[in-house]
């Protein structure tokens, strides 16, 4: 199954390539939309593609369960000190789950 992704500005954007190489739609708000922009706009843009935003800033939790903002989804990354190696494989551990997904 392919998936669309947004990987934020916070989360390595070499993450985009990764996905990508493993068959899905990614885009990177670092690289390919304009920077700094509001947690609003990034999580407006991610709606309107269709994408699944991955970030690690907990303020989209705020947006989309407090403010009930519209999202097409949202992996939020908490692991702390990491090296890029253990985000990919986190990201790779959701992905495998995706079919036990609502």
């Amino acid at each position: 199954m392919t998936f669309l992704f947004l990987v934020d500005e916070c989360v390595d954007a070499r993450l985009s390539d990764v996905l990508r190489e493993r068959g899905h739609d990614a885009t990177a708000i670092a690289r390919d939309y304009t920077r700094s922009i509001e947690d609003t706009d990034v999580l407006a843009i991610a709606q309107r593609e269709g994408r699944i935003l991955i970030t690690n800033d907990t303020d989209f939790g705020e947006l989309v369960v407090r403010h009930r903002r519209s999202h097409a989804g949202v992996i939020l990354l908490r692991l702390g000190s990491y090296q890029f190696a253990e985000m990919v494989e986190a990201i790779d551990r959701v992905l495998d789950r995706r079919g036990r997904w609502p």
